[in-house]
């Protein structure tokens, strides 16, 4: 399982320790958590939540997919899995999607995703995202690939030849469109659940405006339109035998005529 600590947004012991404790046996994985070094302290943090097994790696300067590049190198498991240090799997999650693999006989997946907290807009994005992905997956499978939650066997990784990293984050969605050229896909584990912190809910928006929204912000603490950071939370490791790289999926409205969204759900 590997794991990129340079974008966690407060999240990364969190989700360490979250990888670190899964309901799978101890000795079917390793998580490799990836470092840029920038932070010795963060560091130091996450390497406490891991396990014997697991291991910190540290490569300076490195860019975000360089960290997942470098995890992928290290992983001694026969299936990887990439994930994002903001992003806290559910605590079966590594046993549900290697039992997907068992019994589907894949050659990759991707993860279910979910949103912390669970408030109404949440509930709605989560919702919108599960369609797009559903209908999706029949033709353009390979732009819902996301490090935020991505699975894929060590060997097709080797032959593909890893992520080109002059790609940045593009390099997932260049990696799954070669699978699609060969003929491969991946396909959705359902089962398999990861979360991530969403922007906050309606109600805090009232009266004031966020920091965390483009354009919005009154103060110097403005998110410049190029920036990627679009939320913040509290607090929420090593590579494993399988690694993971996710990232998140887009969205588009749902149709009219098709099912409701979840009751509770923010409307407008």
């Amino acid at each position: 399982m590997v794991l990129p600590l340079a974008d966690h947004r407060g999240f990364a012991v969190a989700s360490a320790r979250a990888w670190s404790g899964q309901t799978l046996a101890a000795g079917r994985y390793e998580v490799v958590a990836v470092d840029d070094g920038r932070d010795p302290r963060r560091s130091e943090r996450v390497h406490r939540v891991l396990r014997g097994a697991d291991r910190l790696i540290v490569r300076p300067g490195g860019s975000e997919i360089e960290l997942y590049q470098a995890g992928a190198d290290a992983a001694r498991g026969d299936v990887l899995l990439f994930t994002e240090s903001h992003a806290v799997p559910a605590p079966d999650a590594a046993e549900a999607l290697l039992r997907h693999f068992e019994r589907s006989q894949a050659v990759a997946a991707t993860l279910r995703s979910g949103h912390i907290p669970r408030h109404g807009l949440a509930k709605l994005e989560e919702w919108v995202g599960e369609r797009v992905a559903t209908e999706r997956l029949a033709t353009r499978w390979w732009a819902g690939v996301s490090l935020r939650g991505f699975s894929l066997r060590r060997r097709l990784f080797q032959e593909l030849g890893g992520f080109r990293t002059e790609l940045e984050r593009f390099a997932e969605t260049a990696l799954a469109i070669e699978m699609d050229r060969r003929g491969l896909r991946a396909d959705l584990a359902r089962e398999a659940l990861v979360t991530t912190p969403t922007a906050p809910g309606p109600a805090s928006w009232s009266g004031r405006s966020s920091p965390w929204v483009v354009g919005a912000a009154p103060s110097s603490k403005r998110v410049p339109p190029t920036s990627s950071s679009h939320t913040s939370g509290p607090p929420a490791s090593e590579i494993a035998p399988f690694s993971i790289p996710v990232s998140l999926a887009s969205c588009a409205a749902p149709s009219s005529g098709r099912s409701s969204p979840p009751s509770g759900a923010a409307g407008g």
